[in-house]
C-alpha cells in the first residue's frame, strides 16, 4: 500500500524479466543435459530469493543429486553465468548502450535482491 507507482512499475517490470530469462533457462538448460544444474539452481536461488526462505544447503543438493559438494558449487557458477548472459541479452533490447545494459542489470539485481 506504502508503494509508490515506480517502484510498483520496477518490482513487476524486474519480475516479469526474471521469470522470462528463467522459462528461457527451464527449456534451454534441460535441452543440452543440464536438467540437475537447473534444479539446483532454483532449489538454491531462484526459490528462495522469489519466497523469502531459507536455502537449502549444498550438501542436501550434493545428497538429493548423487554429486559431490564441490559439483554443486561449480553446476551453480555455471547457471549463474547462463542467467547473467541471457539477462544482459534481454536487458540489451531495452536499452541503448552496454553501459545502460550494465547500469540497468545492476539496478535489477540489487532491486531482485531487496527483501
Amino acid at each position: 500500500d506504502d508503494e509508490t507507482p515506480a517502484a510498483a512499475f520496477n518490482r513487476a517490470w524486474s519480475a516479469e524479466l526474471v521469470q522470462c530469462v528463467l522459462a528461457a533457462q527451464e527449456v534451454d538448460l534441460p535441452s543440452k543435459g543440464q536438467g540437475a544444474h537447473l534444479d539446483i539452481f532454483r532449489r538454491f536461488l531462484a526459490e528462495p530469493t522469489r519466497r523469502g526462505t531459507a536455502a537449502p544447503d549444498y550438501a542436501t543438493l550434493a545428497r538429493d543429486h548423487g554429486i559431490g559438494i564441490e559439483q554443486v558449487g561449480f553446476r551453480l557458477t555455471t547457471v549463474r553465468r547462463a542467467f547473467r548472459m541471457r539477462l544482459r541479452n534481454e536487458l540489451r533490447s531495452f536499452a541503448g548502450s552496454e553501459e545502460e545494459v550494465a547500469a540497468e542489470e545492476s539496478a535489477l539485481l540489487a532491486f531482485v535482491a531487496k527483501p
